[in-house]
């Protein structure tokens, strides 16, 4: 099994695809899709048996003292081809079976990523408010030693001192929320992992695809609907079995008979054919169950493709915009942050601006970078939405 790989300081990380195999790796996923699959394969032998044939054996005797005593063994042959569409129908829902245990599988894997990306969003949050937390605290030393030299007036203190507490209750705040979030992912996941362990990755998702050949391609093989199309597909086959009802089983029997008739014992053989006339029973109600079953599978199939189509190019459309957005305000104002931070720090060493001009220099950056981080996490939902809706494992 995998373990977390180290970064340059010697402590373990986790990314997004350590997530999906950890997760795909646990006994339990593997235990339920094991267990599907042997279940749809039973099903499908089952129906591609022979019948069992039959033995009988039956002892008579007369009152004048005959005796007679009868073996025999019969086996019904099916000449309609029934058998055969009804083992390609369960084929077909052993397939269903699988795609929807795929299907699990993949919304099992969509949920251990978005706990994931949360952490991941949690923990950039989080180490944007300690660098705040930290600055502060320097701050707070410079100030105090320039209050002791009588260059600035006490209340500059107090006023940083108070900023810095609460720049202390937003982190305490913050990484309460992290450690909540990798909680639930170590408990997800299996292997040597912690709360120490730090996550790696990008926040902000890629371009989504726009194009409907993209979308319809990736809706296509996404386990639901799939499992929905070869259920339509087993109903159609169980309809043309049904409707093949008409085509009488043929039963032969062979077996022994032996007669005694005042001591004296005849055997012989016996030897039959019998058909079951399909005269008022053709299995009308069953074909006409597999057709409506046939029609409510392809309508449903159908509808939610629409359905996901339309929520994905809504998903798509979103989730670029929000990545257009999120990039702007990352390219064109956290430089000058950093440029307006330096600045003002150099002007009130030297006496230029005051404290309150500090802290707003401060507060600035540090609500910028804040709401970069929180627009890549609003692209990064969206596109775990999409990523639901199109049935894909990675966006």
């Amino acid at each position: 099994m995998a373990s977390p790989v180290a970064d340059s300081s010697g402590a373990s990380t986790l990314d997004e695809q350590d997530v999906i195999r950890r997760l795909l790796q646990s006994e339990s996923i593997q235990q339920q899709a094991q267990s599907r699959a042997a279940v749809a394969d039973a099903r499908g032998q089952s129906a591609s048996l022979w019948d069992n044939p039959r033995i009988a054996y039956q002892r008579s005797q007369l009152e004048g003292g005959e005796t007679e005593d009868q073996l025999q063994l019969s086996q019904s042959f099916d000449f309609s081809g029934r058998r055969g569409l009804w083992s390609d129908a369960a084929s077909r829902r052993a397939d269903a079976a699988r795609a929807r245990g795929t299907g699990s599988r993949w919304l099992q894997t969509t949920a251990a990523r978005s706990v994931f990306f949360e952490a991941l969003y949690r923990q950039e949050r989080s180490d944007i408010l300690q660098t705040w937390r930290a600055r502060l605290a320097a701050a707070l030393q410079t100030v105090e030693l320039r209050v002791k030299s009588g260059d600035a007036p006490r209340y500059e203190s107090l006023r940083l001192a108070q900023q810095s507490r609460r720049a202390e209750a937003s982190w305490g705040a913050e990484f309460a929320m992290l450690q909540g979030a990798r909680s639930r992912l170590v408990a997800l996941l299996t292997g040597d992992i912690s709360l120490e362990t730090k996550l790696a990755g990008e926040l902000l998702p890629q371009r989504a695809p726009l194009t409907e050949a993209a979308m319809r391609g990736a809706l296509s093989s996404r386990g639901d609907l799939l499992a929905q199309r070869h259920l339509a597909d087993a109903a159609k086959l169980e309809q043309q079995a049904s409707r093949r009802a008409w085509i009488p089983k043929l039963s032969l029997s062979v077996g022994y008979r032996g007669v005694e008739t005042a001591g004296i014992r005849n055997n012989g053989y016996i030897a039959g054919a019998s058909l079951a006339l399909p005269v008022f029973n053709r299995a009308q109600g069953k074909s006409a169950e597999a057709s409506a079953r046939a029609s409510e599978a392809t309508a449903t199939a159908k509808r939610r493709t629409q359905q996901a189509f339309a929520d994905s190019r809504g998903l798509a459309v979103q989730v670029n915009q929000l990545r257009e957005v999120s990039e702007t305000q990352r390219k064109g104002s956290l430089p000058r942050l950093n440029e307006l931070v330096t600045s003002v720090n150099a002007a009130y060493r030297g006496g230029e601006v005051g404290i309150v001009e500090l802290i707003d220099a401060y507060r600035a950056e540090v609500n910028s970078r804040l709401s970069v981080v929180d627009l890549q996490w609003r692209a990064r939902q969206a596109a775990l939405k999409l990523d639901g809706l199109l049935g894909r494992t990675q966006s």
